[in-house]
């Protein structure tokens, strides 16, 4: 008796451990993070005159230029900023959110050449959960596989895609202000 129920227990471990696996990740899917660059022109200006510029400007715009603050040199600027996302009622009820936005770190990196900057913003993680942020169909695919009601997948995927499009319009706004920045003549900002 005490083996049939040492037995039993077994089993039902084993099944247990053999159902227990990730159902939102997809062998045939690759999953890439959502990432947005820009290069930009400074005509006349060397690429120490447009770290400069950056980093005066990054001092401007955010609270704690020390807190975001990563790496410089004489040609690359690396800061880690937050930004903070509008989600949807629904989801954020659903989710249990306080509020109705989630914060995401970032890395905004500018690389400088006499004349031209590229920019890149990448790595986009929930500062809660430290979950990283992938490109629209990708998190689209990862909702269709989840095991979840339609309703809520449809909820979800319009998240997403207000999400996706917020990380755009965000990035757009820095490429503007650094281009800005760049055409300026002025020495101070």
């Amino acid at each position: 008796m005490k083996k049939l129920f040492t037995c039993f227990v077994l089993c039902i471990f084993f099944l247990g451990c053999s159902t227990f696996h990730s159902t939102n990740v997809r062998k045939d899917v690759t999953y890439d993070p959502l990432a947005f660059q820009a290069t930009l022109e400074a005509p006349g200006l060397s690429k120490e005159e447009i770290i400069k510029k950056v980093n005066k400007w990054a001092v401007m715009k955010y609270n704690s230029y020390k807190a975001v603050y990563q790496y410089s040199d004489e040609s690359l600027i690396a800061l880690n900023p937050i930004v903070s996302i509008d989600q949807n009622q629904d989801v954020a009820l659903y989710y249990k959110i306080n509020s109705n936005s989630i914060n995401y770190d970032y890395q905004f990196r500018l690389e400088a050449k006499d004349g031209k900057a590229r920019i890149t913003i990448d790595s986009f993680k929930d500062t809660k959960d430290h979950f990283p942020k992938y490109t629209l169909q990708n998190e689209v695919n990862l909702i269709q596989n989840r095991n979840i009601s339609n309703r809520w997948k449809r909820l979800l995927s319009e998240n997403a895609a207000n999400e996706d499009r917020q990380f755009q319009k965000y990035s757009a706004r820095l490429f503007d202000n650094v281009q800005e920045l760049l055409k300026s003549k002025q020495e101070e900002w």
